[in-house]
């Protein structure tokens, strides 16, 4: 299990820390870079068992996708559902900023429509979507997700709205 993340205690002592972390003074160390860029990365490839290390079984998702609840279940079928629809999905990590118990990401994903996805059919298209993770954090795992991107960049490049 991940450190604790009381707020006294600096983000790399946390194992929360990467190169592009803004959480002030404390964010010096980068000893242990892992931390949080392996969970985004466990979210994007839908590596449910480092999920289930990372995340508290109490987790809520604030932003679940339709007909998924806002649990852990429903976060790790979320996750997965994306997976399959865009297999090649990479993130390049833009920022990662911490305070207390939360830690904010921005974040750039890239892959290709492999599945069909809102009615749209598998065509093979390329995105590129920008968007923000808020996290909070207890007891050295994320109990809150909410999840921000931009849906009309990603229908627009979909062709199931004009751009």
């Amino acid at each position: 299990m991940i450190p604790s993340l009381s707020a006294a205690v600096g983000c790399a002592a946390r194992g929360w820390h990467t190169d592009r972390c803004r959480g002030g003074p404390e964010c010096r160390d980068t000893g242990q870079r892992w931390g949080f860029t392996r969970f985004e990365h466990a979210f994007r490839a839908a590596d449910q068992a480092t999920i289930d290390e990372l995340c508290d079984p109490g987790l809520v998702d604030h932003n679940p996708a339709p007909d998924h609840e806002p649990t852990l279940a429903g976060f790790k079928q979320k996750v997965a559902g994306f997976k399959a629809i865009f297999p090649d999905l990479q993130e390049d990590l833009q920022d990662i900023i911490a305070s207390g118990d939360t830690v904010a990401t921005r974040w750039v994903v890239t892959g290709s429509l492999q599945q069909e996805f809102m009615g749209i059919p598998a065509s093979g298209q390329p995105i590129r979507v920008e968007g923000m993770n808020f996290y909070r954090l207890a007891g050295g795992r994320v109990t809150d997700l909410w999840t921000q991107f931009d849906g009309v960049a990603l229908m627009q490049q979909l062709g199931a709205i004009p751009a």
